[in-house]
């Protein structure tokens, strides 16, 4: 899991798979799950590959947080 820097959140699939490019080195559309996880930890990102193009799922925790 990679912590993102503040503001990086609010970047769309475009933008987290550059990040994930950037900062791993990886191929967002390959067959890994990328894990993004906000400042705050009640959120995260996951961004994949489906063959088509680049998925990404938001979850932001109404209680708690991730750890």
């Amino acid at each position: 899991m990679v912590p993102m820097k503040r503001g990086d959140f609010r970047k769309g699939g475009k933008g987290v798979a550059a990040l994930a490019r950037e900062t791993m080195g990886a191929d967002p559309c390959g067959d890994a799950v990328y894990i993004f996880r906000a400042k705050r930890t009640d959120r995260f990102k996951l961004i994949f590959g489906d063959g088509t193009g680049v998925c990404i799922h938001a979850k932001l925790l109404e209680d708690g947080e991730f750890r």
